[in-house]
């Protein structure tokens, strides 16, 4: 995933025109039989993360030279492996039925406020503090309404996504690792 342009972040004060604008786009469905489980996600994401720290800690045990971003994920993973799963355990079934879910675009079936959060760290670079949520969720009520589960629930689906977006940063640096491996190897048949 490619990383966002200084001119895609935005501001606070822009932050609360563009949920406006998401909060008028976004047709959510209010029956709690219909949407996609959330806990694939999540899954997937833990085996990203833990596939990459596995080979990143193997190539710091091997001294080879590790990115910044490398050694960010071996000195932190335990945190976001963890906050992952409290998440993911802290979400019960039934109440995560109740959230509304979305019926189109990309995050079809998924909880609005999954695409909320999603939205608000992709134009914050994941640099979701307190205050750009509060922005973010004060102009999308201006539009529309969350409702009570929804407002629980936005601390628990931002671990999640965070989460999500950390596996997705930790893929290109799995692949890089395995491209070297690879090219030393061919290198050494020459």
């Amino acid at each position: 995933m490619p990383g966002p342009t200084v001119e895609s972040l935005f501001k606070p004060v822009h932050l609360a025109e563009h949920a406006r604008r998401l909060a008028r786009t976004q047709a959510v469905e209010m029956d709690p039989a219909r949407g996609r489980p959330l806990r694939p996600l999540v899954r997937e994401a833990l085996g990203d993360l833990a596939s990459a720290y596995r080979v990143l800690a193997a190539a710091g045990r091997a001294g080879e030279t590790l990115t910044p971003a490398a050694d960010w994920l071996l000195d932190n993973y335990h945190i976001v492996r963890d906050q992952a799963r409290e998440a993911e355990g802290s979400l019960p079934r039934a109440y995560y039925r109740l959230l509304p879910k979305l019926t189109a675009g990309p995050y079809q079936g998924l909880p609005r406020v999954y695409e909320i959060l999603e939205s608000l760290a992709e134009h914050t670079d994941n640099a979701v503090d307190p205050e750009h949520l509060r922005t973010f969720v004060e102009g999308y009520q201006e539009v529309e309404l969350l409702t009570l589960a929804e407002l629980w629930a936005l601390p628990i689906l931002l671990r999640v996504v965070l989460a999500q977006r950390v596996a997705a940063l930790a893929r290109p640096l799995r692949e890089a690792r395995a491209d070297r491996e690879a090219a030393a190897a061919w290198a050494e048949t020459v």
